[in-house]
């Protein structure tokens, strides 16, 4: 795990980002069980406890079930057991995936053989948006999409950003531990000021083409790049022709899912060793606003806004309440509230990207729609950016 400075969020608020599974990966909860507590396991919890102890050398005695779900492969119709193991004296988690017959296999493969599956019958449709094409008879009818274009090269910009800066240290763009603050900001800048740049550079082609046909389109993001169009069958299916095309999501409206304090995630052992999300930017994606007359909590909020609710005040309390008694998971990160407009995408990814420019490191999500197991372009923003 990566230990600089605006990366150790990651250490604490992983679990709540998890937000869906990708592809079709249909994901089933198992209680937790501790065999060191004379709770009855399964034979798929003991070949992972004996295959963890074999592997590592650890004695099966300090070893326990910390969790176990079943992991299925829709397009490919394969099923796995995923088991976490825990090692109570080292706080390592190891990870077995095993097939139905408790053979240990490399889930790798599988996943690979199903992102294969996926393009060969989904093509760049997400599965939800070629269903609803399946059933369009009206050669009129429109709908309502937006298309990912194929990603900009981060990696070669922050490389040509960081190396005109070369007492500002950095790893991929991000700032060690000792790194200055101040001077890093203004790299940051300009690293965000490059990426908009390339960004816009490849939303303008498929802007022109479909307004040229007379389509309204907007743009609710340069980083990643995304357009928004509302289009017919015909068009949609064109522009998967093209090869700045990446993927083509159907747009969708959103709503609240409930909050969920994380104490199982074990957050005391970052705090312990000085990770608190000091230094660190999270920002609550939501409709409303968080309301800051709360004393424990610390940010502020998008401009122009003043909306605030309970809900976006709950998860920023979660995630970086200062209460001495509950305190947050990142209690010593900075909350942005960015007050989306709606709950529509294009008004998230709006919100999002404000955040963003704020130097926002992590876009606390904590809302939903039916996408029958599939990942939402939505909560792929922040990897992408």
């Amino acid at each position: 795990m990566k230990i600089s400075k605006r990366s150790r969020i990651g250490v604490l608020l992983a679990v709540a980002l998890l937000l869906s599974a990708v592809f079709a990966v249909a994901v089933s909860s198992v209680p937790l069980e501790s065999p060191q507590r004379g709770k009855q396991i399964d034979k798929f919890e003991e070949i992972a406890l004996q295959h963890v102890s074999q592997t590592h050398g650890i004695p099966v005695e300090q070893l326990r079930i910390a969790h176990k779900t079943q992991a299925y492969y829709r397009i490919t119709d394969q099923k796995f057991w995923c088991v976490k193991v825990f090692d109570e004296e080292s706080d390592n988690i190891y990870g077995v995936n095993m097939d139905l017959d408790g053979n240990i296999v490399d889930i790798r493969k599988a996943e690979k053989e199903e992102q294969e599956a996926y393009k060969n019958k989904y093509g760049k449709l997400e599965p939800d948006l070629y269903d609803r094409l399946q059933k369009v008879t009206d050669p009129n009818e429109t709908i309502k999409v937006a298309i990912w274009l194929t990603p900009i090269d981060s990696g070669k910009i922050i490389d040509e950003v960081t190396s005109k800066y070369p007492d500002v240290k950095t790893t991929k763009g991000k700032p060690l531990p000792d790194t200055d603050m101040e001077k890093y900001d203004k790299v940051y800048k300009e690293i965000m000021a490059a990426k908009e740049k390339a960004g816009a550079l490849k939303v303008k082609p498929v802007m022109d083409y479909l307004e040229a046909k007379g389509f309204t389109v907007t743009c609710p993001s340069t980083v990643p790049p995304i357009v928004a169009a509302e289009l017919p069958k015909r068009e949609i299916l064109a522009l998967q022709k093209r090869g700045d095309v990446d993927t083509i999501y159907l747009s969708r409206i959103y709503e609240p899912e409930i909050n969920t304090a994380v104490p199982t995630i074990r957050a005391h052992k970052a705090w312990n060793t000085g990770y608190n999300g000091i230094g660190i930017k999270i920002a609550i994606v939501e409709d409303n606003g968080v309301d800051f007359s709360n004393p424990h909590l610390n940010g502020y909020m998008r401009p122009g806004q003043i909306d605030i609710s309970s809900h976006e005040t709950e998860c920023a309390g979660v995630a970086a309440s200062t209460h001495p008694t509950y305190r947050g998971v990142a209690y010593g990160a900075t909350i942005l509230s960015t007050n989306a407009d709606s709950w529509s995408d294009n008004d998230l990814i709006t919100a999002s990207n404000w955040a963003l420019s704020e130097g926002a490191d992590v876009l606390s999500c904590s809302f939903g729609t039916d996408t029958n197991l599939q990942m939402a372009y939505l909560f792929s923003i922040k990897s992408r950016y």
